[in-house]
């Protein structure tokens, strides 16, 4: 389906609660907030600063935090986490430039939402999925469009059910990550989307879409955890 900029609210919740276990916790976010800068440094997370990083965060229960967090994160051989979020220490067909250097992303949509979501500046280099044609993005620190090559381009984005949303990493690359690709223009889109299971948003759409994923992720940290 295409989705038009007034659907993209709901496209939000869905994406997060492929990101954030339910019930959700603001622990979660924070914790995976400062895991992901580190990536965004170059820094991989090994175990006791995950452990050191949970206790900052949620003092009453960091182990749940570090499960949480840990189930979602992509690990190297030694069990350090070396992606969340999306972004990724490894070279990926997804990449960020930015200026700490470049790191890869898991999917096109992640591309659109860790700009604003760290802050940062970055060009966006990848490639449409159906003609192998080079894709570029320049987004600003807050995540605004400043160009697309080429102009056309579109984004698909599957539709994962928000009531069971994927708990471990590799099913989150496997439902949602492999399903979410640049397409040079609406008629390429197409022929990678499941009309009943997948979005198609023109890349305006799509940057508006990662801006408000950015605003609720930083939203979700900066909640009071529930005493219930």
């Amino acid at each position: 389906m295409t989705v038009r900029h007034d659907d993209i609210g709901e496209l939000v919740a869905d994406v997060l609660a492929c990101q954030l276990e339910d019930p959700p916790h603001p622990g979660d976010a924070r914790l995976a907030l400062a895991v992901l800068e580190r990536i965004a440094r170059g820094k991989a997370v090994d175990a006791s600063t995950l452990a050191m990083l949970a206790e900052e965060v949620d003092p009453s229960d960091p182990g749940t935090r570090q499960r949480r967090v840990a189930n979602l994160a992509e690990r190297d051989a030694d069990r350090a986490i070396t992606g969340v979020l999306g972004l990724s220490l490894e070279p990926t067909t997804y990449r960020l430039d930015f200026a700490e250097g470049e790191r890869g992303t898991w999917c096109a949509l992640d591309t659109l939402f860790l700009p604003p979501l760290l802050g940062a500046a970055t060009t966006v280099s990848s490639a449409c999925a159906v003609t192998g044609a080079p894709v570029r993005l320049h987004l600003d620190a807050a995540g605004t469009l400043l160009g697309a090559e080429p102009e056309t381009l579109h984004l698909t984005v599957p539709l994962l059910d928000p009531v069971a949303p994927p708990r471990e990493h590799a099913a989150l690359r496997g439902t949602f990550c492999a399903h979410s690709r640049f397409a040079v223009d609406p008629e390429a889109a197409s022929r990678l989307a499941d009309p009943e299971a997948t979005a198609i948003l023109n890349v305006v759409d799509a940057t508006a879409l990662g801006r408000d994923i950015a605003a609720a992720i930083r939203g979700r940290a900066e909640e009071v955890p529930s005493t219930d």
